[in-house]
């Protein structure tokens, strides 16, 4: 499945080499969901993981936590065992590509 989303990432992205050498950055993205029918807004979380050059760059990247961008990418699910031996599935989205849209300190200047 396809997702695009506009969201704020939840922590500074962490970017990691396999033992084979795939360049991995992980990170957390949170969006707002409008409630038409309460007019209340709530948060969702996704974790978001992306390989190889896409990875580096935005790895290289300076984005840190609270700053916006616009993503692309396909719903992963994987299954696994946890320590207590039950099983569990973890979703993450697969990046394909990102654009920045500003960053923390931007917004704030902007008020």
């Amino acid at each position: 499945m396809k997702v695009y989303g506009v969201g704020r990432l939840t922590r500074d992205i962490d970017v990691v080499y396999s033992a084979g050498g795939v360049c991995v950055a992980k990170f957390g993205l949170a969006e707002n969901i409008f409630n038409g029918k309460t007019k209340e807004s709530t948060a969702q979380f996704y974790n978001i993981v992306a390989f190889n050059k896409l990875a580096e760059r935005i790895g290289n990247l300076t984005l840190g936590k609270g700053d916006k961008i616009q993503i692309e990418g396909h719903l992963q699910i994987q299954d696994y065992v946890d320590k207590k031996g039950d099983k569990r599935k973890y979703t993450q989205i697969v990046l394909s590509s990102f654009e920045l849209c500003t960053t923390r300190k931007q917004d704030t200047e902007n008020k």
